[in-house]
């Protein structure tokens, strides 16, 4: 009984600071008492998260649903950069003058996945809303993009052009426009700011939302935990897996102590039957329009680049500077580098090995550009309720 006043609680107190934010909005020390006593009691809670796997789990776990309450609609985009002639696109219009591009994270689709909870988040400030599906995503390989020699640029090329269109839809003059990327679409979003500040100057804002720092290393990271949790995969099986969502995740708001095994098998849970399994479907989809064998389907994150997109293996390999944020942040001066945000974690297994103090030194971003979490693994915290509060008081973007 006395949980559940704690509880409800709880409930009236966070209830009682968003109308009062409401009915202030331009409070902004009363916005960010709630922001920061939220971050204190998810931190506080978070200790128990000690496995960086399960961390990322917990998030994505609170932020997947399986309905979604998406405004927008699904377009078709025309362009010669495609095979098809076309490729599908999210898009919602209102009378805001911003507009939002989200760019998803690895194989992030704009109709499933953890896609539609983020367009959801976004919406909620009204803004113009314009997402293209991740350059892994079935979506994007079935669609057939036409790589040249410079695959990023080609992204960037194919983000100015879907904007160009939306922007022509809005039919309004001096739009502000704001990119917010999450993990492997902050390397398309930071080529992007930085080719657009070479070119047309025209965007206002730059979030970065769990980035890879260095894609090389990020994919040997990648590999790694994938391997350390293959056994404990087979060992848990579906049922013990299912078991252990319901009683850790489902009805706690964080899990118990768990075990190191127990922390495994969630942890696989995440990798395995998550990022890997994602990995398996997208190769399906580029057999299908390819001609090669369903049956090499990746077993690794290097296998998947390697035999998928040449172009961009390479540049991986090869550690390539244009495969670094550094390369496409550091370069960016004048107004617009104040406008930059990336929100990370300390134990984002992705980074690791990667001095982030240094990293924040090094591209000239202040304290308040460059927000850690002390817990989180990869993305964990975007499962906080109401994220987007705390993106619209770091960043310029909401």
């Amino acid at each position: 009984m006395g949980l559940v006043f704690i509880s409800i609680k709880l409930m009236i107190t966070k209830l009682l600071f968003f109308v009062l934010f409401l009915l202030n909005p331009s409070n902004r020390i009363l916005a960010n008492n709630f922001i920061q006593d939220e971050i204190k009691r998810m931190n506080e809670g978070a200790k128990v998260l000690k496995s960086p796997a399960v961390s990322t789990l917990w998030g994505g776990y609170r932020r997947f649903k399986l309905f979604n309450h998406n405004q927008g609609e699904i377009v078709d985009f025309h362009s010669p950069l495609y095979k098809t002639g076309k490729l599908k696109i999210y898009f919602r219009q209102t009378n805001s003058d911003e507009i939002v591009v989200f760019m998803p994270g690895i194989f992030g689709s704009i109709e499933k996945g953890l896609t539609p909870q983020m367009i959801d988040q976004i919406e909620k400030t009204n803004v113009n809303l314009l997402v293209l599906p991740n350059m892994l995503s079935q979506e994007h390989i079935e669609a057939q993009p036409q790589y040249s020699n410079d695959p990023l640029l080609t992204e960037v090329l194919i983000h100015e052009a879907a904007l160009d269109k939306i922007i022509k839809v809005l039919n309004r003059k001096n739009i502000k426009i704001h990119i917010v990327a999450e993990s492997l679409g902050s390397i398309i979003g930071s080529a992007w700011a930085n080719y657009d500040q070479s070119h047309r100057k025209r965007l206002s804002s730059l979030t970065l939302l769990w980035p890879p720092l260095e894609l090389p290393l990020a994919m040997k990271n990648f590999d790694q935990v994938v391997t350390d949790h293959k056994e404990a995969s087979k060992r848990c099986g579906p049922i013990k897996k299912a078991w252990l969502l319901f009683s850790e995740l489902y009805l706690n708001e964080f899990p118990s102590n768990l075990s190191i095994e127990n922390e495994k098998c969630l942890g696989s849970i995440v990798l395995i039957d998550g990022f890997m399994s994602k990995a398996s479907q997208s190769w399906e989809s580029y057999a299908k329009v390819s001609g090669q064998s369903s049956n090499l389907s990746p077993h690794s994150f290097e296998d998947f680049f390697r035999s998928y997109r040449k172009e961009i293996w390479n540049l991986i390999e090869q550690k390539h500077e244009s495969t670094k944020l550094e390369t496409w942040l550091k370069n960016i001066n004048g107004p617009f580098k104040n406008s930059i945000t990336i929100f990370t974690s300390q134990n984002d297994f992705l980074n690791s090995g990667i001095d982030l103090e240094k990293f924040k030194m090094n591209i000239g971003l202040k304290n308040e550009q460059f927000i850690v979490f002390p817990w989180g693994g990869h993305s964990g915290p975007m499962g906080i309720d109401n994220f987007y509060k705390i993106i619209e008081y770091y960043s310029p973007a909401l």
